[in-house]
């Protein structure tokens, strides 16, 4: 069997294309924070990194190492180089013309997780709709000149679907890593799970019955889980 390896040990920065939306599929736990630090940061380019990722829960990855930062109840952090920031935060920026770190024509964009600012982007709103500004701007840069835009997924097809005229596939030279299951736990009392959980921690839950998926799905979310 193939040993698995981080991306940052099967991607060749030199097969990543200007002006297309360079799409890396691969799982979740291969690496995606160490991609950008070690590998995006050691492109010939001058400007900066911008680190889009789906929800708040990406800080926990980079909190420890980097500079935390607020704008309009939104929270935003530098690490080295990188602006790390979810897609609402960044809409925000744009609306107000707010971008605060050195931007030009050879920083990069990579977007974590895509199909989701996708998935929201296509919901009613009474006023705007953050998630499709995010997505109209990162149109736009694959459109500029000498612009780099990567994105990262393990489930690419709203991706595909979205960015179909200008998707190119990064190749991976070798097998992504990927989260294992490394300790099962077995409860019959729903109540107690929802409140043991860990906010701040990652798993999978199997629920035969759909009603109680809802059930506990509720009280994870009324946790902010």
């Amino acid at each position: 069997m193939e040993e698995e390896k981080y991306l940052s040990d099967i991607v060749n920065p030199d097969e990543l294309q200007d002006n297309k939306l360079n799409l890396v599929e691969a799982p979740c736990g291969s690496g995606k924070t160490t991609f950008v630090k070690n590998i995006m940061i050691k492109q010939s380019r001058v400007g900066d990194i911008l680190f889009l990722i789906d929800t708040r829960r990406g800080k926990e990855q980079i909190k420890e190492h980097g500079e935390y930062r607020e704008y309009n109840r939104n929270w935003y952090y530098r690490v080295e180089d990188i602006t790390v920031m979810t897609y609402a935060c960044f809409a925000s920026m744009v609306l107000n013309k707010r971008l605060e770190w050195s931007w030009d024509e050879y920083s990069i964009i990579v977007c974590d997780e895509l199909q989701s600012c996708i998935k929201y982007s296509k919901l009613q709103s009474d006023g705007v709709n953050l998630h499709k500004l995010a997505l109209d701007y990162i149109h736009e840069r694959i459109k500029g000149e000498s612009n780099l835009v990567i994105a990262i997924s393990a489930t690419p097809r709203k991706i595909r679907t979205e960015f179909a005229k200008e998707i190119v596939d990064v190749p991976l030279h070798g097998t992504p890593k990927s989260y294992k299951n490394h300790k099962t736990i077995y409860y019959s009392n729903l109540d107690l799970l929802a409140q043991k959980l860990p906010s701040d921690k990652r798993g999978i839950i199997y629920i035969s019955r759909i009603v109680q998926i809802e059930k506990l799905s509720a009280v994870l979310n009324s946790r902010g889980i």
